[in-house]
């Protein structure tokens, strides 16, 4: 298999994976919304879940981060400047 079709395989592999971890991202930060509402009692907030939530977050964000700079990377390898 050619270089070329090497790569058009990985950029839509990361396209993927990209899509993916935007709607994981996308749910937890309602999650984190739903449960720091701000109407809600303050001390009946669930400050673990909400934090642990916020971590999951943070880290598929690196990873998110990540992901765009080997997409741009592979478009370069293959001549897309995008």
């Amino acid at each position: 298999m050619s270089d070329y079709l090497k790569n058009v395989g990985r950029l839509e592999e990361k396209k993927r994976k990209k899509l993916d971890l935007e709607i994981k991202m996308k749910a937890l930060v309602e999650q984190i919304h739903d449960k720091a509402d701000p109407l809600d009692d303050i001390s009946a907030l669930d400050t673990e879940i909400i934090a642990a939530d916020a971590m999951e977050l943070a880290r598929l964000h690196i990873e998110y981060k990540a992901l765009i700079d080997d997409i741009r990377a592979v478009n370069k390898a293959l001549g897309r400047e995008s």
